[in-house]
């Protein structure tokens, strides 16, 4: 299924013209979904850390803690979606830089070509 026919549009004009003004949507949604987990990312690495840790070294430190229903239902929940957010995050900010790379070379090559 095209992205057309998942938006369920009729007309080749129409069709496009909304098509590309919904991707320009999506684009939006997506640079503002990753500027809000930016100042999270901290946060999610060092709970990684701390999550590796546990793992390591919980039985022995603290076998109450890792053992501990709430803390691996919270884990088994939440660890997966931190860690998501965390490689979208780093996703976006690597795409980032290769646009920005590639808009510098279209410059430079405009600029050498005018």
């Amino acid at each position: 299924m095209t992205i057309i026919e998942r938006l369920g549009m009729k007309t080749a004009t129409a069709t496009r013209e909304n098509a590309t003004e919904k991707l320009l949507e999506l684009g939006a949604v997506i640079g503002c979904a990753a500027e809000m987990l930016k100042p999270f990312k901290p946060l999610i690495e060092q709970y990684r850390r701390e999550r590796e840790h546990m793992d390591a070294f919980g039985p022995i430190i603290n076998p109450t803690l890792w053992k501990s229903s709430e803390r691996q239902v919270v884990d088994a929940i939440m660890g997966p979606l931190y860690e998501a957010a965390l490689l979208f995050v780093l996703s976006y900010e690597r795409q980032i830089g290769r646009a920005a790379d590639a808009l510098a070379k279209v410059q430079t090559n405009e600029a050498a070509h005018v």
